[in-house]
C-alpha cells in the first residue's frame, strides 16, 4: 500500500510538471506554465501529506481499538460458561473500582503562614 501511494505522488507530480511543460513549449505561455507548475507541485505535496496522516491516524485508531477489545476478545473465547461469568464479574468489578477512584484535592488557603 505504500508504495502505492509513493507512485500515485509521483505521477501527480509528473502531471503538473508535463502541463507546464506543454504550456511552457508548445503554447509558448510561460506564465501558465509556472502557475501550472506550483498549482502541481502544491497538489502533490498537499495529497502526500494527508496520506502520511490518514495512514498514521488509522495505526493510532488500530491499535488503540486492539487494546480497548484485548480483554472482550479473551473473555469471549473462554469456552467453560462458569468461567466466562466469573471474568465478566471480575472485568465489571474492576470497572467500579476505577469509577469510584478520585484524586484527593487539598483546598489552598492563601495567607496562611
Amino acid at each position: 500500500m505504500k508504495k502505492i501511494q509513493n507512485i500515485a505522488a509521483f505521477v501527480e507530480f509528473f502531471t503538473g510538471s508535463g502541463l507546464a511543460v506543454f504550456f511552457h513549449l508548445v503554447l509558448h505561455h510561460e506564465q501558465g506554465a509556472y502557475i501550472i507548475f506550483g498549482i502541481g507541485i502544491l497538489l502533490s505535496l498537499s495529497t502526500y501529506l494527508l496520506r502520511e496522516d490518514n495512514e498514521t491516524t488509522r495505526d493510532v485508531l488500530l491499535d488503540q481499538y486492539h487494546k480497548a477489545h484485548e480483554t472482550t476478545f479473551m473473555i469471549a473465547g473462554i469456552a467453560d460458561r462458569e468461567c466466562q461469568a466469573k471474568a465478566h464479574d471480575h472485568v465489571a468489578h474492576a470497572v467500579a473500582l476505577q469509577d469510584d477512584m478520585v484524586i484527593p484535592t487539598v483546598p489552598v488557603t492563601h495567607g496562611s503562614p
